[in-house]
């Protein structure tokens, strides 16, 4: 931020330089033509100490009345060339301050016409002067000079030219970045695990977040359920009749105000008992603020009419578990989750999660969180996990009857 304001700064004292240049251009080539005029049509009438400007250029020994109409004439038309190119710089300048960047698409459009213009009009206007040159040596026998060269010019704009591509790759970077806020989104991930951080499903849940953040940075906070102070919900419905307030003053006003906040709810949890913890399953009752006692028939079952407005949150559920089978072990959690949560909700289900916290299975759980991160960027990217992708994960990780012997304390031997 503060090289920005560098660059405003000197864009502002650019501006009125451009402003000034403009100006002296002006005033200098009305004075190269009023000199051209005086010379041609009062040579005797204009005097200095008794002595006519016609005699003293006569009197030089330098310069002859021909050279001084070269030199007047040559600085007149590079004059014009240069005003022309104080007002297309000064209009730039206004424009970038108005945009508060230089880097934009238009304004790097607007530096690169000023850039091939610092190139081209010097070389037209000298090219304009020499032809006026040629033609007054031809009407005039004392005429020498030829005009100044124009090297300088070119080396500015080349230069231009380059500030103009370096402008244009910094849109492209901020277009991009304003692409990636775009896709950034507000994610709560509820831990429902008494392990909190050591949770073996966790590492499946980081996995995941840390695909998505390859796709940008994304906007993530996570509760430790076990940590919060949530009363269990104790069926009174008062909530529902209110306007969503709860006879409970605890953490969840919190976590509710958070849910509704959030444009992704990640439950992550272990399966217990074919369903959830219970101190995330206390947490689920009490979402009941967020819908009314009316109710309305949803395809061929009835739900409440919700109370709050959550039609951009999505849902989605990792869990892991202890049995090596996911066939016959993870349905009641899901079958619950899909009611809870109808529409648009992701589900991930992984067996044999614990090794994730034994270093010595690395070499199998390491491949199975690539893909767990794999699915995290699909997500990002598109909003759903690609089905053949989702059943990769859910498989065992090693032989479901080496799994058991291994739990069980035994080799296989």
């Amino acid at each position: 931020m503060k090289t920005l304001n560098v660059i405003q700064t000197v864009a502002k004292i650019a501006k009125i330089l451009c402003k000034i240049g403009f100006i002296c251009c002006l005033v200098v080539g009305v004075l190269c033509a009023a000199g051209i005029l005086s010379l041609a049509l009062f040579p005797e009438s204009f005097k200095l100490g008794g002595v006519t400007i016609h005699s003293m250029i006569e009197s030089s020994a330098r310069y002859t009345t021909g050279d001084t109409y070269i030199y007047m004439a040559a600085a007149g038309i590079m004059c014009v060339g240069y005003a022309v190119l104080s007002r297309m710089a000064e209009r730039y300048l206004t424009n970038e301050l108005a945009a508060g960047t230089p880097f934009t698409f238009d304004g790097a459009k607007e530096l690169l016409r000023l850039g091939i213009c610092t190139v081209c009009v010097p070389i037209g206007t000298e090219i304009v002067a020499r032809i006026v040159c040629r033609i007054l040596k031809k009407l005039l026998a004392d005429a020498y000079a030829d005009p100044f060269e124009i090297a300088l010019s070119v080396w500015v704009g080349a230069v231009v030219i380059f500030l103009s591509l370096v402008c244009k790759y910094g849109a492209e970077v901020l277009n991009g970045n304003v692409e990636k806020e775009e896709d950034r989104m507000k994610i709560l991930v509820l831990n429902g695990s008494p392990k909190r951080e050591q949770s073996d499903t966790m590492h499946i849940t980081r996995a995941f977040l840390d695909g998505m953040n390859d796709f940008c940075a994304q906007e993530i906070k996570t509760v430790h359920v076990i940590d919060k102070h949530i009363e269990y919900c104790t069926g009174c419905f008062a909530c529902m009749h209110n306007g969503g307030t709860c006879m409970h003053d605890d953490d969840m006003r919190e976590i509710l105000n958070d849910v509704l906040a959030s444009e992704l709810l990640l439950f992550s949890f272990p399966l217990y008992s074919y369903g959830m913890p219970a101190p995330l399953k206390a947490l689920l009752d009490r979402t009941l603020p967020l819908s009314s006692m009316a109710m309305q028939k949803v395809g061929e079952r009835y739900a409440h009419v919700g109370q709050a407005d959550v039609s951009r949150l999505r849902c989605l559920m990792i869990c892991g578990c202890g049995f090596p089978n996911s066939r016959h072990n993870f349905e009641p959690a899901v079958a619950q989750f899909k009611l809870c949560f109808r529409g648009d909700s992701t589900v991930i289900t992984v067996p044999e999660s614990p090794m994730f916290n034994a270093p010595q299975a690395s070499v199998v759980t390491v491949p199975r969180l690539a893909l767990v991160k794999q699915a995290g960027l699909q997500f990002a990217e598109t909003g759903r996990v690609d089905e053949a992708l989702l059943a990769e994960i859910g498989t065992p990780m090693i032989p479901e009857e080496t799994y058991a012997a291994i739990v069980n304390g035994n080799t296989g031997k």
